[in-house]
């Protein structure tokens, strides 16, 4: 009597991207989601995520962090070039690069975690200020979020999800998260 194969229960977890895992570090991925018992269809999938979502967002690997100026609440928001060369360009293919140095830069999402939506912006390169732009519908973006100079801003590459993750880490009128709670006021 022949000895039934019986089906693997090793379970093995890797990261996925489009990029060489050499070129995008461990620590550069930054929130993953593990689903036993896995929804059939990825729009159950997307739902169990944004039914829970990633504690303490406030606290998450931001690893571009930026007071907004005058500047940044018009139709642009300039970002250092040496942030996004670091944190974000070694996570996506050659092809997107040279679509964001290109004369009509590239299209991205913008993942609002603090509003759990969705937004698509055009990020740009400029050469002759060495820095990265995000342009196309930002001006509105900065009108639905009510931003104004001085608020602090977050972003991370979500390298899962190709997208960049944006959450308002402090308003210009409210105390760092971390001060004590006997300084805070509430609102009604």
């Amino acid at each position: 009597m022949e000895e039934e194969e019986k089906p693997s229960t090793e379970l093995t977890l890797a990261a996925t991207s489009s990029a060489p895992q050499s070129q995008c570090p461990p620590e550069d991925i930054v929130w993953t989601t593990l689903t036993l018992g896995l929804p059939s269809s990825t729009s159950e999938k997307r739902e169990a995520v944004d039914q829970n979502p990633a504690p303490s967002m406030k606290k998450g690997p931001w690893e571009i962090k930026k007071r907004l100026t005058t500047s940044d609440l018009g139709n642009r928001c300039k970002l250092l070039a040496r942030s996004l060369e670091k944190h974000v360009m070694p996570c996506l293919d050659e092809e997107f690069g040279q679509r964001v140095s290109s004369r009509e830069g590239a299209r991205v999402i913008v993942y609002d975690c603090d509003t759990n939506s969705n937004h698509q912006l055009i990020l740009k390169y400029y050469k002759s200020s060495d820095s990265y732009v995000f342009g196309r519908k930002w001006g509105k973006f900065v009108r639905r979020r009510d931003l104004n100079m001085g608020d602090e801003i977050g972003l991370s590459w979500d390298v899962l999800d190709s997208r960049f993750l944006f959450s308002v880490l402090q308003r210009a009128n409210q105390q760092p998260a971390s001060s004590s709670s006997n300084s805070r006021t509430k609102h009604k």
